[in-house]
């Protein structure tokens, strides 16, 4: 075992192997069959899809368009990626379709793009087990690291600190022990907490609760200061170009996990394989519709957490409009691209 002390987590963290930097590539939206990702993606890495905007509106010949993300193609270069949507509400081939939605009232389909390092650590100076070479990064801005770390409880609206490193584009994870609660994370990076249980009405906020949870903040684009270091590790690459911080932990990610699926399979429970796992938390991970007495609703999906288990949840509402179904099961679809899940014991012991 190779441990060496974090400032920022108060304690000593294993080095041994999975060390690995996650940064921010842009945001994308949903403008064109193809669109150009801001950043190109480093030979080898893992890309990591978050949603913003996951359903939207687009009106024409008389007719709303329902849509919500299905799947995201990467370019054979890279340097694109093309959106699938699935047509929520229509009876007629094809329900899957590629480019912008039509005239959208209510903005296209939008993610925010990330990547997790995929170099190896080389054959001289440190050698780390399946781990970024750190003596090899020549761009300091795609350092992403952990640059906040919280324990304890919190009720919803808690906000992520506005004073973080890259806090615009940071990626947050979360481990929680609660099935009664569902999380997302809004435009303004605070934490809502949503009650598991499904009800035709709006998911009903749970404002006034104690939620016990583990968070972590990851964020890229930063210079990693040796101001307040005292003890740990540091590296410097050939150019004398600060790579690593034991102050700021690399991501470690234990492994990545598909939540995909469509129609009505709300409640559906995936098996992590053990417990401690952190989820990213994010605005949604699929999209939900549902017809009611003449409404059209549309709402977010998230997770609700229990110990080894995640269980599939109806989250926030997003959308209402007047409609012609008196009433419809569920029908929800979540994205076939995975998403990393991290071990809590990583950074909280």
């Amino acid at each position: 075992m190779f441990e060496v002390y974090s400032k920022m987590l108060g304690r000593n963290f294993s080095l041994y192997e999975n060390n690995r930097t996650l940064s921010f590539l842009g945001r994308v939206k949903n403008d064109a069959e193809w669109n150009t990702i801001p950043r190109k993606p480093s030979l080898n890495a893992k890309l990591i899809y978050l949603m913003i905007v996951p359903i939207t509106v687009g009106s024409g010949f008389g007719n709303n368009t329902y849509a919500t993300l299905a799947n995201i193609d990467l370019s054979s270069d890279r340097e694109q990626i093309r959106f699938t949507w699935f047509e929520m509400t229509s009876s007629e081939d094809p329900f899957y379709k590629a480019g912008p939605i039509p005239s959208p009232n209510s903005g296209q389909i939008t993610i925010d793009v990330y990547e997790i390092d995929g170099s190896e650590s080389g054959t001289y100076g440190l050698v780390l087990q399946n781990s970024t070479d750190y003596l090899s990064i020549t761009d300091a801005s795609r350092l992403g690291c952990c640059v906040w770390a919280y324990s304890g409880n919190i009720q919803s609206g808690f906000s992520i600190p506005s004073n973080l490193p890259g806090y615009e584009s940071c990626i947050i994870f979360a481990n929680w022990n609660d099935d009664g609660c569902v999380l997302s994370l809004d435009e303004e990076k605070r934490v809502r907490i949503y009650s598991s249980e499904f009800t035709w009405n709006p998911t009903v906020e749970r404002t006034n609760y104690d939620l016990n949870i583990k968070i972590v903040a990851f964020s890229s684009g930063f210079t990693i200061p040796l101001t307040g270091f005292e003890a740990g590790l540091l590296i410097w690459n050939e150019n004398g170009v600060l790579t690593f911080s034991s102050d700021y932990p690399p991501v470690k990610v234990a492994k990545f996990v598909d939540y995909s699926g469509t129609g009505s399979f709300l409640n559906r429970v995936i098996d992590l394989g053990g417990e401690g796992y952190m989820l990213p938390i994010t605005t949604s991970i699929g999209g939900l519709y549902r017809s009611y007495i003449q409404r059209e609703r549309f709402a977010a999906v998230g997770l609700s957490m229990s110990g080894r288990n995640v269980t599939i949840r109806k989250s926030v509402e997003l959308m209402d409009y007047n409609g012609h179904n008196t009433f419809s099961n569920p029908s929800i679809l979540v994205p076939n691209y995975p998403f990393p899940i991290l071990q809590a014991s990583d950074y909280f012991g």
